[in-house]
């Protein structure tokens, strides 16, 4: 201190770094002062931490200029439009591990910085169209371990920045062309464990530049050859644990990526010659690579029930054609047995019966 004090030469100069401090206070003052009861805050870096601390509202006594709340971990149930209004400056809102069941159209509108809304593990069953609205700058909405069913709410134009979205373990069971139309900066897209049973046409029309889109878990069983048309810069599909038992070549080649992972493990796969020459065709396409072929099952036919499609071999599908081969020369061979049968029967008829022979 007594080496710090040498550097004041006058009253002056003490006024002078007085000020100075005053000055700091007054921006500061409030960061630090304006702290709820029970949560921890950090002036320097703008957090609030109110983590379980069992409130059941929003508490108040929070600065206008915090740059991260999280608040999970605790017994709210609802947020409204006055929640959250005054944190124009906020980039990082977390609140999952609550009981949130209902979200105002416009709960968030003043919260144009925001970065990341965390809404994990609540009891969300469905959400307001414009309840997302004015999130210009999100990036990151988490939405997993709830109860959705639809997603209309994303049909939102002010969600354009939106690069990662977490929508896994819901009960979402369909998707359609306005789902994902206005996400244009989407990049990774989370579906697991849902209950979608088909993907249409045209999904992800709107968002071109996915690169990451994961599947796992649900119940689909068809997908339309333009499901992922288009899609520029796809790096992973993942479709493990579904219930495909045959693909449609022309749903993979529409994919326009320079290259993309396949994961279509654990399907109840129909092994057949169709089966396997889709595979075929899938090895010999260079931007599509699957992965973990080795370890594709067949379900059905019983016969070479969880075989590997590589253990199978370019024999299986030969032996199948002779197979049929055999049972068409077959079928042929006895309609014509029997053609000519009827023909000698109906001769020796005639010839037994003048009556007959005469006409």
């Amino acid at each position: 201190m007594s080496s710090w004090l040498t550097l004041v030469e006058s009253p002056e100069d003490m006024i002078f770094i007085l000020e100075l401090v005053y000055i700091f206070l007054l921006l500061v003052g409030p960061t630090v002062c304006l702290c709820p009861n029970q949560c921890a805050c950090n002036a320097v870096s703008g957090f609030v931490n109110c983590r379980e601390k069992g409130f059941t509202n929003v508490p108040g006594g929070m600065g206008a200029d915090v740059d991260y709340i999280n608040l999970g971990n605790n017994n709210l149930t609802k947020i409204t439009t006055q929640s959250f209004q005054r944190f124009r400056r906020l980039h990082y809102l977390t609140l999952d591990n609550n009981h949130i069941s209902d979200i105002a159209e416009l709960a968030f509108e003043n919260m144009r910085e925001l970065r990341v809304l965390n809404l994990q593990w609540n009891s969300l069953k469905f959400l307001r169209k414009g309840v997302f609205r004015g999130l210009i700058n999100l990036q990151d909405l988490r939405l997993s371990y709830n109860s959705l069913r639809k997603l209309g709410f994303l049909n939102e134009e002010d969600l354009y920045s939106l690069q990662t979205l977490y929508l896994d373990r819901n009960n979402i069971s369909t998707l359609n062309s306005l789902t994902f139309a206005h996400l244009h900066s989407l990049k990774f897209v989370h579906l697991e464990y849902n209950r979608l049973s088909a993907m249409e046409d045209g999904i992800f029309s709107g968002s071109l530049d996915v690169e990451h889109v994961l599947l796992t878990g649900n119940k689909i069983n068809r997908m339309s050859p333009a499901s992922f048309k288009d899609l520029r810069t796809l790096r992973s599909l993942n479709l493990d644990v579904n219930q495909l038992s045959s693909v449609n070549f022309e749903t993979f080649r529409n994919i326009k990526s320079r290259y993309t992972n396949l994961y279509l493990d654990s399907n109840p796969w129909h092994c057949d010659c169709d089966l396997q020459r889709t595979f075929n065709k899938i090895h010999l396409t260079k931007n599509l690579h699957i992965v973990r072929y080795e370890e594709l099952a067949c379900h059905k036919p019983g016969e070479v029930r969880n075989v590997t499609l590589k253990a199978l071999g370019t024999n299986f599908c030969v032996a199948e054609t002779v197979t049929i081969l055999v049972i068409t020369i077959t079928v042929v061979v006895a309609v014509v047995a029997a053609v000519v049968t009827t023909e000698r029967n109906r001769r020796q008829r005639m010839q037994n019966s003048p009556h007959i022979a005469s006409i």
